[in-house]
């Protein structure tokens, strides 16, 4: 019977446990919607400081500069630097030497009248043909070099009388041993007393062309082959490999003046930069003593000498 009299206590108690359990849950909060705080007001500037600045940043300026990333540059792998410098080519020390190296050579051509008229006239308007073109450089050369002064005078005369040694005759003798003086004493004194040439000349196309393609020609059958057949023979003679690449790539670069014919056909001047570019990779194979590397660089400088023939002529 007690039990039965305890029985609704009992219920009780528990009711009391469940309902402060619930209450002790946490509620979600239903906070209202918060007010934005107030933005300060506009600061008040001086007029003469307000001045500074505009009403209107877009009327005033127009739009905004849409930045656009650059679009590379297509570049033509079969074309050379356009407008490189001469010393990128050549250096004044290769300049010096090639000329100083024709002082004999054209002095033996022009010793004696029967020796100029035998193959002498020939070799002459090479070499003479070759110095107006070293002179022209010279006379533009954007470094320090050895007789820029004198250079575009001499350029003239002596592109002018490589043309005359194309027949014998006693004039063009005369002519021929004049300038093998003047370039005697130029060497020797390091000045010449000419007097200026009247009708001056562009010298890239005074110039003889036919007579500066004698020089590669030189260079790729006569100067270079025993040079680049061993490792042995490059490491020594690298100097000599460099002296030629230079050379025939300041005549590559020469013969693409727009006074020569062709140099308005796209594929004359693509053999013609195939050229030089084909004689600085082959310094550069030099300087580093790559026997394989100079090998290819005088394939390549054959080749585009060999295709320039096969197409054009002049």
């Amino acid at each position: 019977m007690t039990i039965r009299r305890e029985l609704p206590f009992v219920l009780a108690l528990s009711i009391a446990i469940l309902a402060a359990s619930a209450a002790a849950q946490p509620r979600a909060r239903t906070s209202p919607l918060r007010k934005p705080k107030p933005l300060a007001p506009p600061p008040n500037f001086e007029s003469d400081i307000e001045g500074v600045f505009f009403a209107d940043a877009l009327q005033e300026l127009g739009p905004r500069v849409e930045v656009v990333a650059p679009t590379p540059a297509a570049t033509d792998p079969t074309t050379a630097p356009a407008g490189a410098a001469w010393s990128d080519l050549v250096s004044a020390e290769t300049l010096e030497d090639e000329i100083k190296s024709l002082v004999l050579q054209v002095g033996q051509q022009v010793k004696s009248p029967a020796a100029f008229r035998a193959a002498g006239h020939e070799q002459a308007r090479r070499d003479l043909a070759l110095l107006a073109a070293l002179f022209g450089v010279i006379g533009e050369y954007d470094g320090d070099v050895r007789w820029r002064e004198s250079a575009p005078n001499l350029s003239t005369r002596f592109a002018r009388t490589a043309r005359n040694c194309k027949t014998v005759s006693d004039g063009a003798y005369r002519d021929a041993q004049a300038r093998a003086r003047e370039l005697g004493e130029l060497v020797r004194a390091g000045k010449v007393d000419v007097e200026p040439e009247t009708n001056t000349e562009d010298w890239q196309s005074a110039a003889d062309r036919a007579a500066l393609m004698e020089r590669f020609e030189q260079a790729l059958q006569k100067r270079l082959p025993a040079i680049v057949a061993s490792k042995a023979e490059l490491s020594r003679g690298k100097a000599r490999v460099r002296h030629e690449a230079e050379i025939v790539a300041l005549l590559a670069r020469a013969i693409q003046s727009s006074g020569y014919e062709f140099a308005d056909d796209q594929g004359y001047l693509k053999h013609a930069k195939d050229l030089e570019r084909a004689a600085l990779q082959l310094k550069e194979a030099a300087d580093q003593a790559d026997l394989s590397s100079a090998q290819s660089a005088i394939q390549a400088m054959t080749k585009s000498c060999e295709s320039c023939h096969a197409g054009f002529r002049g």
